[in-house]
């Protein structure tokens, strides 16, 4: 498989994580809120995974969304306008997922 397909899989994931987020948010259930949340950190993180995946880097083993900004912003600086929220982004990828 080459690099531009392997980058559009990995977008497409990330877009099937925004609609599920999207879908269970317009249910308005609190209770499904973490779900929700969920879903983006996962989108974000396989956005910003494709596309270092683009930039011919392989993107490391992690939910950190702030440490994949940075290295995206090796590429295009413009990812340092999204460091802070892939910080607060960042727990919703494992604590939510589990009670208390």
């Amino acid at each position: 498989m080459n690099e531009i397909e392997t980058v559009k899989k990995w977008f497409k994931k990330a877009d099937n994580d925004l609609n599920v987020a999207r879908r269970i948010f317009k249910d308005q259930n609190e209770d499904e809120l973490d779900i929700v949340c969920f879903h983006c950190q996962q989108a974000a993180e396989k956005v910003l995974k494709g596309y270092l995946i683009f930039c011919n880097t392989e993107p490391p083993r992690t939910h950190n969304l702030a440490k994949l900004c940075q290295l995206a912003m090796e590429f295009d600086n413009s990812f340092s306008k999204l460091l802070d929220a892939s910080a607060d982004l960042t727990p919703y990828a494992v604590e939510v997922r589990y009670p208390d």
